[in-house]
């Protein structure tokens, strides 16, 4: 099925959708639309996605925004990046090095490269349906693919007992949106690496993930979003009723999106503050690091029938070191040391 492309849209012609809160709306009166961002920046579509639901009225219209970035990790909004990530090694992997985001919302810390389709459904509160959006999903991997997938109960997509998504939500006063990201055909190999931790805390499964083309080698991006997008379009708003061609033919169509401040003023000022290092790195909630060293060699014949360990315990707020405490064994600050170098890394 080929993609059909409407014509692309500025601003001006989205002042119908802007917020008037307080409308409500019946299922029959909601018109559905597809829109493509033409950026691959994680940053610039991040904010793009807080522009739209921050300025849209989803009570007569929902969307779908399809989106894919360059390699990035893209964590929870109250996660710890050291925990979830290979932090020191991101800027090494790919060939365009992997650049850390932090969403708005909550939910898991994913990999995502140009083999990622990221898929997120506006609608108002009201409206909101995590299993609605996810049937959708699967009906156009079947209708198009023949892929048969099932729905976990932490609304995961699952094919052969793999994960091929990973989602997270965002739940407002008036308006939610949910976000997927679905493995088309990602380098597993970087995915492996950007998520490998060694951290105690939350040891990762990164195994448990599988590409779409792993069962089909003949789905694409570009085939993904076409089927999505049709089948979002030909299903009624409210329930999981296909109305077919001639329904999809009466929605809004598909659009590709410019995000940049003519199209949606205040972006770029939305873009700058969520790369940021206070954010991507000084929202991470206060943590306790705690890290053991052997004594060196040279320094071991002052201490008699002791195991020769320092120990460091380190207080971080705001990804910043607050307090560091030292156990040094006795006997060994007798001997003296004072050698200047780095012994770890947060």
């Amino acid at each position: 099925m080929a993609l059909v492309q409407g014509k692309v849209l500025k601003i001006n012609s989205f002042i119908a959708a802007l917020r008037t809160r307080g409308l409500s709306s019946s299922g029959k009166n909601i018109k559905k639309s597809v829109y493509i961002s033409q950026s691959n920046d994680i940053y610039t579509n991040l904010a793009l996605e807080n522009w739209l639901y921050k300025n849209f009225d989803f009570s007569h219209q929902h969307i779908l925004l399809l989106t894919h970035n360059d390699p990035c990790v893209l964590i929870g909004n109250n996660q710890n990046p050291w925990v979830e990530s290979n932090v020191h090694q991101l800027k090494n992997i790919s060939k365009k090095g992997v650049r850390l985001a932090r969403r708005i919302g909550e939910g898991p810390a994913v990999y995502q490269d140009e083999g990622n389709l990221n898929l997120t459904f506006f609608t108002s509160k009201d409206c909101y349906d995590s299993n609605y959006n996810m049937e959708i999903v699967k009906r156009a991997l079947f209708r198009q693919f023949e892929l048969k997938t099932k729905l976990t109960s932490g609304k995961d997509i699952m094919l052969r007992s793999k994960k091929v998504t990973d989602n997270s939500s965002f739940i407002g006063e008036d308006s939610a949106y949910q976000q997927c990201s679905l493995l088309v055909n990602v380098n597993k190999a970087d995915l492996f690496e950007a998520l490998r931790t060694e951290s105690p805390v939350k040891p990762k499964d990164t195994f448990k993930y599988m590409n779409l083309v792993d069962e089909n080698y003949r789905v694409s991006i570009k085939d993904v979003i076409s089927a999505i997008g049709w089948e979002y379009m030909r299903t009624t708003p409210l329930s999981l009723c296909d109305g077919g061609k001639e329904l999809a033919n009466k929605q809004g169509g598909f659009h590709l999106i410019n995000p940049t401040d003519k199209w949606f003023p205040g972006l770029q000022e939305i873009r700058n503050e969520l790369s940021n290092w206070d954010w991507t790195f000084g929202k991470t909630p206060k943590f306790t690091l705690n890290r053991s060293f052997p004594v060196p060699q040279r320094l071991m014949k002052n201490v008699d029938g002791i195991c020769p360990e320092i120990n460091i315990t380190m207080i971080v707020e705001n990804a910043r070191i607050k307090d560091v405490t030292m156990f040094v064994p006795p006997g060994l600050s007798k001997s003296g040391f004072s050698e200047k170098r780095p012994f770890f890394y947060l």
